[in-house]
């Protein structure tokens, strides 16, 4: 599982209205995944992350869930 103390979220002007859902539902896609090893990581910066302004909210948010959780995995296997 992976534990989020606080997420910020970057959104261009389309997609701002729509923040708040999109930072829950990327807490919950998120918290679905696995991970095998623990690790404390102060802050991940994505890049940019480009996503059709009508692609519905649970699809943007899986989108941003694979990105943190590879971020989370390279950076357990370089600790490892």
């Amino acid at each position: 599982m992976i534990v989020i103390d606080h997420l910020s979220l970057s959104l261009p002007g389309e997609l701002r209205y729509r923040g708040e859902t999109l930072a829950r539902l990327i807490a919950h896609e998120l918290s679905l995944l696995q991970v095998h090893k623990t690790t404390y990581i102060e802050q991940i910066s994505l890049p940019a992350i480009t996503v059709n302004p009508k692609s519905s909210d649970l699809y943007i948010a899986q989108q941003v869930a694979a990105q943190v959780y590879a971020d989370v995995n390279q950076r357990g296997q370089r600790h490892a």
